[in-house]
């Protein structure tokens, strides 16, 4: 496609992963495969989330993000996949980082592709939010003034494991009192895990993406900074319903 300016490159381990931009460059795009035969038993049963910290990941049944999970130095990438998730378990996942920077603030964006055209539809009829395309995404966006999920972002860039832990709803639920109140606790259910090596020269791009994206985003004046306008700047060049994964060469 003459869209974007593409560079392949290969992980350890036979993972594939390439860089793209997009044709006015306020998008790199940083796009990693990770195959089924990838996928094993987890260690987690169900993962109690804080709903103030993670609303998202603790309640709805089709989403994706970073989460840190117990006794664990560095953050997971959590996919809530309800009812659809032994059919995840069998198909390879496409995950693209993608380092927004528009006129308005910079966003962090994950789209992870499941590469299973037959449950596109079936998804869709159980959780309209998902996107109109043939393969089904989760989708996770980030503002970058966001300093709790930035850190995470952070950690999993430089570790060389990357994990990936996918959920659904069969989980539990809680409250706990503490002295300064009630916190709510939201438990989804560990289905499987996956976990691939990330090589050093794709820990080094994927850092150094990271770096422009927050130092483009310090540079913008605090009060001209806009999240939903850089938001919408983010759907003009990724409209819902286009593959929101850059095309590779």
């Amino acid at each position: 496609m003459n869209w974007f300016k593409q560079i392949f490159s290969k992980g350890v381990s036979g993972d594939s992963w390439y860089l793209a931009r997009s044709r006015a460059k306020t998008i790199s795009q940083i796009v990693l495969s990770v195959p089924a035969s990838s996928a094993k038993e987890t260690e987690f049963a169900t993962i109690m989330l804080p709903y103030d910290r993670f609303p998202i990941l603790s309640s709805s049944p089709w989403c994706t993000g970073f989460v840190r999970m117990s006794n664990k130095p560095v953050p997971y990438q959590m996919i809530r996949v309800d009812a659809f998730d032994e059919d995840v378990k069998n198909s390879d996942l496409t995950i693209a980082f993608s380092f927004g920077k528009f006129n308005a603030g910079s966003i962090f964006y994950i789209a992870t592709r499941i590469e299973n055209e037959s449950i596109a539809v079936p998804v869709r009829q159980k959780f309209p939010e998902a996107p109109p395309i043939n393969k089904p995404v989760a989708e996770w966006i980030v503002n970058v003034g966001d300093s709790y999920s930035m850190k995470m972002i952070e950690d999993v860039f430089s570790s060389s494991d990357f994990h990936v832990i996918v959920a659904n709803s069969q989980g539990a639920s809680t409250t706990t009192v503490f002295p300064d109140g009630e916190k709510k606790y939201q438990g989804p259910r560990a289905h499987h895990e996956r976990q691939i090596r990330l090589d050093a020269k794709l820990r080094h791009t994927l850092t150094q993406e990271l770096r422009l994206l927050i130092s483009h985003h310090n540079a913008i004046p605090t009060s001209k900074r806009q999240y939903k306008q850089a938001y919408q700047e983010l759907g003009q060049v990724m409209p819902v319903e286009k593959d929101p994964v850059f095309a590779r060469p």
